[in-house]
């Protein structure tokens, strides 16, 4: 088995951070439809589909430091930062360890 996360040049909210995004396919369209059939050869059409989403898709929000380690897990991780306070180990850590 294989994934690949396919990008795109970021809409406006997501430009403030980065110049790319993954595509996100509209759930309402048929466009997850399109992406995933096996017998779709129209390169045009399904390259039509690489488009940023919608500005009003997503939101910006400061989250914990937490989210880094990929051994963190829980709710708190959806807190806004200032929710949450790091462990001290966390606090202590540096960019190399």
């Amino acid at each position: 088995m294989s994934a690949a996360v396919v990008t795109t040049a970021a809409n406006a909210t997501v430009s403030q951070l980065h110049n790319r995004m993954p595509v996100i396919l509209d759930l309402a369209s048929d466009a997850w439809r399109l992406w995933l059939d096996p017998e779709m050869r129209d390169e045009g059409l399904l390259q039509s589909l690489l488009e940023p989403a919608p500005d009003s898709l997503l939101e910006l929000r400061a989250v914990s430091p937490l989210v880094n380690n990929a051994n963190n897990e829980g709710p708190e991780l959806l807190l806004p930062s200032a929710a949450v306070k790091p462990p001290q180990a966390e606090a202590e850590l540096t960019l190399f360890g």
